[in-house]
């Protein structure tokens, strides 16, 4: 009687997940049901444990947690990625929020002397847990378009050929990511691509001095398809 009892009760187990799995997926069974084919790029969703904080020269500290960062639109991107030493690294498939959807949210705080008081005067560094750091312009990241916007990426996998791609080896990157991955699909280079971003600083503005070799890279990478108003 007593294995019956656990027979009906694995029973019903395995039924309560299937048909939970199938809630859970039912847009991507519809999917297959109408085209009759396996869909490629899906929705993905950010990982639980994933969060970024938003601080300095801003009128409140934002600390975003998973959850928080599932409420923004995503985008997928594929990204063919050399180093800044012209060395190939692979191509990619990035699903992510680009930086965009979360920026035009925080409300910058201008520093008293500001000459411009706009937006555009900023220096905004994004910081990895590691102490790495990399830099923009405020009006760069705002100012960028659709097509290929700098994108904090919480999905990777490899972009392989259709013909053998168990034979493919080009890609350095084989994992999925562990945390926020900043990615610029329009800049030359991944000098400025960043892992596990933890935190995005509002600092001083580009009309005050600062730092020549941070004030070289801002340059070097300024948005290229703006109305004329950074260029390259």
């Amino acid at each position: 009687m007593k294995k019956r009892y656990i027979f009906v009760y694995m029973a019903a187990l395995v039924f309560a997940v299937f048909i939970t799995y199938r809630a859970t997926h039912h847009d991507y069974y519809n999917a297959i049901t109408v085209t009759g084919a396996t869909p490629i790029a899906v929705a993905k969703t950010v990982p639980s444990g994933f969060s970024l904080e938003i601080n300095g020269m801003v009128k409140k500290t934002c600390r975003l947690s998973s959850s928080a960062l599932r409420a923004f639109a995503t985008t997928r991107i594929r990204t063919t990625e050399v180093s800044d030493k012209g060395e190939f690294m692979g191509t990619y498939i990035h699903v992510g929020i680009p930086v965009f959807n979360i920026l035009e949210g925080i409300a910058p705080r201008f520093p008293e002397d500001s000459a411009w008081g706009t937006p555009a005067d900023f220096l905004v560094t994004f910081t990895s847990i590691n102490g790495e750091r990399v830099y923009f312009s405020y009006g760069e990241l705002l100012m960028t378009d659709d097509s290929t916007p700098p994108t904090l990426a919480f999905f990777r996998e490899e972009l392989l050929p259709s013909s053998n791609p168990d034979e493919y080896t080009l890609n350095i990157d084989k994992d999925n990511l562990d945390g926020l991955r900043l990615i610029v699909p329009g800049d030359g280079d991944t000098s400025r691509y960043l892992n596990r971003v933890g935190s995005i600083t509002f600092s001083i503005s580009l009309s005050h001095a600062m730092d020549t070799a941070v004030c070289s890279r801002v340059a070097k990478y300024s948005v290229r398809k703006t109305a004329g108003i950074w260029s390259s």
